[in-house]
């Protein structure tokens, strides 16, 4: 009876912890794990008498993924990008049985670091791969972008280096990032091309939309257009909004990812 306590304990986190998926998967995972670590602890430190510690792991892991295994085996490529939260989870679990058991200050040690690379670093890389895939192995050279005015071959430009941001009108993240986006533009406007590229997404959508919103908003940087369906949304494999990518001066992709590591590369390329 008291087995099904703890699965059920396990359980009742599940259900509490998982809406904080829809606010931040990464975050979700730092506390999730903090959280089972506890519970974890707690359980082991009055049940551990009673049961072996691996029975309460298992029943504490068990309470954690009845409800999400089945859902991720019918649904897998929907649900990888939170797969990380539930393996950090899982991590938590075992190496707070383990240092219960061993209570050797080197093993602590050394799991709490193995656990803070996979929470912080492991999953920080997991989501970047995720969302943005690996650089794609292409020169940008032939693609084509529009403005109000005309086309743009990519060929023609003649930069060291070139920042475009992909946003849609439906992303509120991307809305919300313009203001950085506008200080990064005013920062590095002189010494590379940057560009907001604005995918239409939607039938009715004009060229000059993207524009014209940017303007209402106020901000000052210059905004490209291209089509969902075109070659280059296509081969730059563009899934989630916002997505920078920069190209160097041999047509080359050297990043795809988000605007914070964006603007860190260039950061750290022009080192100020």
């Amino acid at each position: 009876m008291k087995a099904v306590y703890i699965f059920l304990i396990s359980l009742i986190f599940y259900f509490i912890c998982s809406p904080l998926r829809s606010i931040s998967i990464y975050y979700s995972a730092i506390i999730e794990s903090i959280i089972y670590s506890f519970a974890t602890y707690l359980l082991l430190k009055k049940y551990s008498k009673e049961y072996h510690i691996i029975s309460i792991i298992v029943y504490i892991i068990l309470g954690r993924i009845i409800i999400e295994l089945p859902i991720r085996l019918m649904n897998i490529e929907e649900t990888l990008i939170t797969l990380m939260v539930t393996i950090s989870v899982i991590l938590s679990t075992i190496f707070t049985g383990i240092i219960y058991y061993s209570r050797n200050i080197y093993v602590t040690i050394l799991l709490l670091l193995s656990e803070s690379y996979c929470v912080f670093i492991g999953h920080k890389n997991w989501l970047n791969y995720i969302n943005f895939g690996t650089l794609p192995q292409i020169e940008t050279a032939s693609y084509i972008v529009q403005t109000s005015e005309n086309e743009i071959n990519l060929d023609t430009i003649n930069s060291n280096y070139i920042l475009l941001d992909f946003w849609n009108s439906s992303c509120g993240v991307c809305i919300q990032q313009f203001p950085r986006f506008q200080k990064l533009y005013d920062k590095y406007k002189n010494e590379i091309l940057i560009r907001s590229v604005f995918v239409r997404h939607k039938k009715d959508e004009k060229i000059s939309d993207g524009t014209n919103f940017i303007n209402k908003l106020g901000y000052k940087f210059h905004v490209w257009s291209v089509d969902i369906n075109s070659s280059l949304v296509k081969d730059f494999n563009i899934k989630v909004y916002p997505t920078v990518i920069i190209i160097d001066h041999d047509k080359h992709i050297i990043f795809k990812g988000n605007l914070n590591e964006a603007e860190e590369k260039i950061r750290n390329t022009f080192n100020r």
